[in-house]
Order: C-alpha cells, then structure tokens, then sequence
C-alpha cells in the first residue's frame, strides 16, 4: 500500500481527478481481528496522500488469525457507511486465503445491504494456487467489480498499484 501510495503516478490520478479522493485502511483476519490503521482521509494533497502512506508504513500488523473474509466485508461496509458523501463507495479486499471462519461472503451479500458498494479485490497468491477465481467468484460484487493478482506478497505493491489505477 505504501509502495503504491508513495508512487508519482498514483499522485497524479488521485490529485488530479474530476472528483476528491477519500481513503480508509483496515487491517483484518479472523472475526475478531479487524483493526482501523487510518481513518478516513481526504487525500486533496501530496501531503495528504504522503502522511497516509506514512500512517501505513508506521503500523505494525496484529492480526495473525484465521481468514474470516464475510467479517472483513461487514467491517468494510460499516466503515463506507460513514464515509464522507462520494460518487463511488467501494470497498477494495487483500487476501491471501479463502475464508476458514464465520460466515462466507454469499451469505453477507444476502444478510445484509450493500447497496452501491462495488467490491474489487487483490487476491495474492503465495498459500493458495486458486485464490483469485475463488475472489472472483466468492468476493467481488457490484458493477464493473474486478481482481487483481500478486503472485507472492512481493508482487502485492505492482498489484495494488494496478488497482488503483483501474479504479
């Protein structure tokens, strides 16, 4: 996230948009392991988009549990439930496992209201050799929602950095 945060050409789409850009970060895991690293920011700025990024790389990782992906997505929701008034709400997903605790995300999607959330997701590949069909058939959701790859983590930043351009 940093890598990509910090990149010039990720400056530029974000700064130089039609619309303000707004981004929250949250770590997860397992159900009970989801963790606000930063807060909703309004990234009108170089410096914004900088000291986010310098918000990210200071963060030590916690979660170390199971993959409850259904719970990342209500966390997720309820975090875009209080963001500031935007065009788009979407909600991007990291994983590199399928979910192994709580409820899949099927049954989230039909429990509970996502609206006008496009869900994309990053699937890394370094445990699971299926992981991104499973994100394409199990997370995404909403129009234009699409996944991007990371080989290993070592590709997450390249991978994340497509994202966003994408987005």
């Amino acid at each position: 996230i940093v890598g990509a945060l910090f990149d010039s050409e990720i400056h530029g789409l974000i700064l130089n948009g039609s619309e303000p850009v707004a981004m929250a970060i949250f770590e997860w895991a397992g159900q009970r392991e989801q963790l606000l690293v930063a807060d909703w920011t309004l990234l009108d700025s170089p410096a914004a988009i900088d000291a986010l990024a310098q918000r990210v790389l200071t963060h030590h990782r916690q979660a170390q549990g199971l993959t409850a992906v259904g719970t990342a997505l209500t966390y997720g929701r309820e975090l875009l439930d209080r963001a500031p008034a935007c065009l788009w709400r979407t909600l991007d997903l990291a994983g590199d496992g399928q979910n192994n605790q709580g409820h899949e995300p099927q049954r989230v999607y039909e429990a509970q209201d996502f609206g006008d959330i496009t869900v994309n997701g990053l699937a890394i590949g370094a445990h699971e050799s299926r992981i991104l069909r499973w994100f394409e058939r199990n997370v995404l959701h909403g129009p234009g929602a699409f996944a991007e790859f990371a080989p290993t983590h070592e590709d997450f930043i390249e991978a994340f950095r497509r994202k966003l351009i994408r987005e």
